[in-house]
């Protein structure tokens, strides 16, 4: 598994990211936060250096071995920020292992299992990548942004183009086939931040009234200048918004 330690703050801050991207995806938005947390960046499996899912794996096989590694690093308990697909996976951790999480963080993502449409717009994907996976990388990409920088898109499309597909394929086949998480967290009244961009394609400003109704507890954000790239499009106020979340939430 690889995985990558910066910061040293008091506490641990575990960061997965999203779909086709690898743990150096973070850029400013990490540069900001490891001021103040020890920061802990995996590779999501079938991407960066690791491993895809094996058949029947899921996000809660993923989950397990992050809490191996954060037991191997000394660290008991922490916080876990996910983005989009990421967050599929911090939340398998908090259900998992809700003693161990003391704070969630979704950008850009969802408790609430994926409906019928969306499982349909995932095999549409699938056929897509099988058949030409760096033309669907050109053309899903660019979608995730509200105002294009055509640098950050090439470079990030150049990432993704690093995966092996299989891989990939793997990771889509997961996220249509995850749980629905929103009655575990009810359950653990685990503290969670969903940090939602308005011009998001993927997951419009309605399912959020939807998750601010199945999780009374939670804290939502909705920022009126990025869409599914949160955290690159605006890292700054990005950064802020779970600073805030983590200092009141986070014992020091």
């Amino acid at each position: 598994m690889n995985v990558r330690v910066t910061g040293n703050g008091k506490n641990a801050l575990v960061l997965l990211h999203g779909f086709l991207f690898d743990e150096h995806v973070w850029g400013d938005f990490s540069e900001e936060l490891a001021r103040h947390y020890t920061l802990v960046f995996f590779d999501m499996p079938g991407h960066g250096a690791a491993q895809p899912f094996s058949d029947g794996e899921g996000f809660e096989d993923f989950a397990h071995e992050v809490k191996q590694v954060m037991h191997e690093l000394g660290i008991q308990t922490f916080a876990v920020l996910g983005h989009s697909m990421g967050g599929y996976a911090a939340l398998a951790l908090a259900k998992v292992y809700p003693q161990s999480i003391t704070a969630l963080v979704l950008i850009n993502s969802t408790a609430l299992a994926d409906s019928v449409e969306r499982k349909a717009q995932r095999l549409r994907t699938l056929s897509l990548i099988q058949n030409n996976a760096r033309r669907f990388y050109q053309s899903f990409i660019p979608t995730l942004f509200h105002i294009k920088d055509e640098e950050k898109i090439a470079h990030l499309i150049a990432q993704a183009a690093n995966h092996d597909v299989e891989g990939i394929v793997r990771a889509v086949e997961v996220m249509r086939d995850r749980k629905d998480y929103s009655e575990a967290l009810n359950v653990t009244r685990i503290p969670i931040l969903f940090y939602a961009g308005k011009f998001d394609g993927l997951i419009n400003k309605e399912h959020y009234t939807m998750i601010a109704a199945t999780l009374p507890h939670s804290k939502i954000v909705i920022s009126d200048h990025s869409a599914h790239m949160s955290f690159i499009e605006e890292p700054e106020a990005c950064a802020t918004a779970v600073k805030r979340f983590l200092e009141l939430h986070l014992t020091h």
